[in-house]
């Protein structure tokens, strides 16, 4: 860490924000919060006058009646069957963790333990001294899982399926919601330390008391116990906001503003009510414009967090249309550009989007069976709200918008996506597609307009076929080892490449990046060859003798993908490059001699090879699952990481420097004179020419008799 360092942060967070995170963290650090908090005391006022009718008429969601007509249409016995599980599984302790992974929490549920290993987290500590026991426990967040409830859900959904058996889940639930607040007084221990967690924590039990009151099951007894609990909760989150608009302005705001706005609705009695309807409204209002660009992407740069923020805008508007009136017009809005931006990039076959930016496995609201990484369900709830029509056909997926929009949603007209190729300049984002909408790149290419993100300037995400063949590595652990961290946030884990041995932006802290990469496209075009893009970046400006990144991409109609890689400025001495491809969790196999890696996949074998230009020599390598340093894995679930084939392409030397990334499912092979290509595959003849990176000419033409190379495909150098 350098001073120059401390002065670009400074920078990057202005003077106010500079002034104000140190000042929070001088009383973090002091224990002032603690004192203070032993000073005066953290008394909830009273709930006074509490209507059990009222406050459950405001829960904005269908009758557990009707969303069981979607269920029972929608889900196959085998879902329902896997639903019920869930729901016996969570009532003994056996929490789904991250929608991965399962957890043993016991029976009673230990709020503090720490699954990995059995240790368990301080019970008396003040909440704001939580995380000093990071580094001698483990990710916070593994024992956070367990607290937030999501597991509530699937036992309020499960009751829905199986009413037989809602009595039972909804009395296990109760007792695990009393022993919660018996086991965590206010202002104590690591569940408080967040008022994102908080705000999470509410959240699911007020969809979990929508459920079993109607049902029957919670009598106005309990649901008044639990209304004095986020009546403290409220309270609670409203000394935290401060900090959220003032230094974690993202989907963390987003949450405890919903949470003060709801909790302003639902407890009218109580005497700060009025405030925080107020200041909670306020802010949504003024961050969905904010934090959602004009083209529909989230700022935080993260395919998760926004479906995160999406569900969260859904209660929003649910509440607000149950109690305030037609919600702001600038909230669907939102939604609706977002479902725009979305689904352009989704995998049709199964839902799926590329792993993009952050993704710590968060769900906020789990109302559906299908898998974590499929975003239908929420695409679907947000284009039922935003614009009165579906987007897929009947499934699974359709149980979140009937939560919010009853059975009628399976009458409603049907928008399929369309899926062409798209440029997303606010955010950065290009989506290349072939002739089949399952064959498609996704590029990352724009300037960073704000401090989120992952260090991924130029990587491409590429799916063949439905299946993610070169991925973006993910997110792993956010407070494991520094080592994994630095890996998976880097472009050492991306589809990119790095310059001795440097990323284009700083990793400063833990969740920080300084020197934000501006980049610009150079073209994005539809050709007779198929669609074509090119796009900089100058991260590397920074580095003592700067250079730019340069990165060309072609994907034809037919599917076959060409990367061309250049590097070029300053270089009055060898320069160290690292071309970096991440494949995806899939059986490999490298030819060393043709510097080929070839994936199997399900629908036949994938081949990706790098070549140099003009003679360059490239040493090409290829590992999974490499534990020191961190190389060859990919997360697609928090806390959890699959071996994966990791190709790279090595060079040093003076600049400039050019490599070409020839990719495609067919059997192919590459000729080259000097900056001129040629790629035969059994289908298609494909020419191209180079000049300082860039696509200068590209011409394919179909294998024919006449075709001026031999086309046939069993050769074994086409391997």
């Amino acid at each position: 860490m350098s001073v120059r360092d401390y002065v670009q942060e400074v920078r990057e967070l202005g003077l106010r924000g500079t002034l104000y995170r140190a000042s929070w963290e001088l009383r973090q650090r002091s224990g002032w919060f603690a004192l203070r908090d032993r000073w005066r005391g953290v008394a909830v006022p009273s709930l006074g006058h509490f209507d059990v009718s009222k406050f459950v008429g405001q829960l904005p969601w269908s009758t557990p009646s009707d969303v069981a007509t979607t269920l029972n249409l929608s889900l196959t016995a085998v879902e329902r069957d896997q639903l019920k599980q869930r729901a016996d599984d969570a009532a003994r302790g056996r929490i789904l963790c991250f929608g991965s992974w399962f957890a043993e929490f016991g029976n009673p549920i230990d709020w503090f333990l720490y699954p990995a290993t059995g240790r368990k987290w301080t019970a008396d500590i003040h909440c704001s001294r939580a995380l000093d026991e990071i580094s001698s426990i483990g990710d916070i967040k593994l024992t956070w899982e367990v607290a937030r409830f999501s597991h509530a859900y699937a036992m309020a959904r499960a009751a829905v399926c199986f009413p037989d058996e809602a009595a039972r889940w909804g009395e296990s639930l109760a007792r695990q919601i009393e022993q919660f607040v018996a086991a965590n007084p206010v202002g104590q221990g690591l569940h408080w330390h967040a008022g994102l967690e908080v705000s999470i924590r509410s959240f699911s039990w007020l969809f979990a008391c929508h459920v079993f009151h109607a049902l029957g099951v919670w009598n106005d007894e309990f649901v008044r116990f639990m209304a004095e609990a986020l009546l403290s909760a409220a309270q609670h989150v409203e000394r935290q906001f401060e900090f959220a608009k003032g230094s974690v302005s993202n989907d963390h705001l987003i949450a405890e503003a919903l949470m003060l706005y709801v909790c302003g609705l639902l407890l009218p009695g109580t005497p700060r009510a009025a405030r925080w309807k107020r200041d909670g409204l306020e802010v949504l209002v003024r961050e969905a414009d904010r934090q959602v660009y004009p083209d529909g992407g989230y700022f935080m740069l993260s395919h998760n967090y926004h479906r995160d923020v999406l569900q969260m805008y859904l209660w929003a508007i649910g509440f607000h249309e149950r109690s305030d009136g037609p919600a702001p017009t600038v909230w669907r809005r939102m939604l609706d550009r977002s479902v725009n931006f979305l689904t352009a990039q989704q995998n049709p076959d199964d839902g799926r989007l590329p792993n993009f930016g952050y993704n710590d496995g968060s769900q906020l609201h789990e109302l559906s069976v299908c898998e974590f990484a499929d975003f239908r369900p929420a695409l679907q709830a947000a284009s039922v709200v935003a614009r009165s029509e579906r987007l897929y056909p009947p499934g699974a997926w359709d149980e979140e918008a009937a939560w919010w929009s009853g059975s009628v949603v399976k009458a409603l007209p049907q928008q399929v996506p369309s899926q062409p190729s798209a440029h997303f300049d606010e955010t950065g984002v290009i989506v290349l597609r072939s002739d089949e909408p399952n064959t498609f790149a996704t590029f990352r290419c724009g300037s960073l307009r704000d401090r989120f993100g992952q260090i991924d300037m130029l990587h491409a995400d590429v799916w063949w076929r439905g299946i993610n063949v070169l991925a973006d590595g993910g997110s792993y652990l956010y407070n494991g080892p520094q080592e994994w961290h630095r890996h998976f946030v880097g472009g050492a884990s991306h589809n990119t490449l790095t310059v001795d041995g440097q990323d284009q932006m700083r990793h400063w802290r833990r969740f920080k990046t300084l020197y934000r990469t501006p980049a610009r496209v150079l073209r994005f075009e539809n050709t007779a060859a198929g669609m074509i893009c090119e796009g900089e970046h100058t991260g590397f400006q920074r580095l003592r003798h700067p250079c730019t990144h340069r990165r060309a991409i072609l994907l034809t109609k037919s599917g076959l993908c060409v990367v061309v890689d250049h590097v070029f400025g300053s270089s009055p001495e060898p320069r160290d490059v690292r071309v970096h491809w991440q494949g995806g969790s899939l059986p490999w196999e490298f030819d060393a001699a043709a510097n080929r890696l070839s994936l199997q996949t399900d629908v036949g074998p994938y081949g990706i090879s790098i070549h140099g230009t003009n003679g360059e020599a490239l040493a090409v390598d290829v590992v999974a699952g490499q534990e020191s340093p961190p190389r060859g894995w990919v997360s697609r679930a928090y806390a959890e990481k699959t071996p994966a084939p990791s190709l790279v392409a090595s060079w040093t030397g003076t600049l400039p420097f050019t490599c070409v990334t020839v990719m495609n499912g067919d059997p192919y092979h590459v000729t080259s004179t000097g900056s001129a290509y040629s790629v035969v595959t059994t289908e298609l003849f494909v020419e191209f020419t180079l000049q300082d990176g860039r696509l200068v000419t590209v011409e394919t033409s179909p294998i024919t008799a006449n075709s001026p190379v031999d086309g046939r495909a069993d050769s074994a150098d086409w391997r």
